[in-house]
């Protein structure tokens, strides 16, 4: 929690949500929890949810596909 754990061949299939953000998103419509920032092991910048990195799956195409959640039993839709 707070760092990615996800990188090199692992984000090839969970592509982290890299941000240029420099301060942590607030106010953001629907959403109960709160954003930061954090830095992964690149150097990039990835946003997190509850402290909670987040990524997206390789595998959802369309818009509203979620076919990632529940993979390996660890990997889960970041919801509201």
């Amino acid at each position: 929690v707070g760092k990615s754990a996800c990188n090199a061949g692992c984000a090839t299939n969970w592509p982290p949500l890299i941000t240029t953000l420099t301060a942590e998103p607030s106010g953001i419509t629907g959403a109960a929890g709160t954003f930061s920032i954090i830095t992964r092991d690149d150097s990039a910048k990835q946003l997190a949810y509850n402290n909670k990195p987040l990524y997206r799956w390789n595998g959802d195409k369309a818009p509203g596909d979620i076919l990632g959640d529940g993979v390996g039993g660890i990997w889960h839709i970041a919801a509201p």
